[in-house]
């Protein structure tokens, strides 16, 4: 899979990535039929971020983003293609995260998400727009965390790729 980022601000050194926990997700540009994505808002922590999540145990990154897309945008998907993958070293808390990332269509109507109790804290909810406001969303993001600026990196780099690539 093509790499679309590496995100390492910290210089992390190869010998410090090993000792890292490490995360496999997948994510997505879910396109509804007037060509908008599907992205989450955390209203009370003040972020924009592309649907998708963990892979599981036992799951493909594929399989894994069917099941996240149903829990966080409420909603099944067709036509999935591979788009190319993250990798993100966050030194500060010694995590390790690989994304691979994917376009897809929304199959059938939106529908309600599923999401978790943390999600629920945090105010989430899908709101569908344009590439060109999500990425503006995602870049103005309004939380000071900096977990929060890992993600904005990373989702605004997926979707100018994907936007090089329409």
């Amino acid at each position: 899979m093509k790499m679309i980022l590496k995100y390492n601000p910290e210089s992390a050194t190869e010998e410090e990535v090993l000792s890292f926990e490490s995360r496999v997700a997948a994510r997505a540009l879910v396109f509804d039929k007037d060509g908008k994505i599907g992205i989450l808002h955390a209203r009370n922590e003040g972020y924009y971020k592309l649907p998708g999540g963990g892979v599981d145990a036992g799951e493909s990154p594929r399989e894994a983003l069917v099941r996240e897309i149903a829990e966080e945008l409420g909603c099944k998907i067709r036509d999935v293609e591979e788009l190319g993958m993250t990798l993100e070293y966050r030194k500060a808390y010694k995590f390790r995260q690989e994304s691979y990332c994917f376009t897809a269509k929304l199959d059938g109507e939106k529908g309600i998400p599923a999401f978790t109790e943390k999600e629920l804290a945090l105010g989430f909810e899908a709101v569908w727009v344009s590439t060109e406001e999500a990425l503006s969303l995602i870049e103005s993001n309004l939380s000071k965390k900096d977990l929060f600026s890992y993600m904005q990196v990373r989702d605004a780099a997926i979707i100018r790729f994907a936007q090089k690539l329409v």
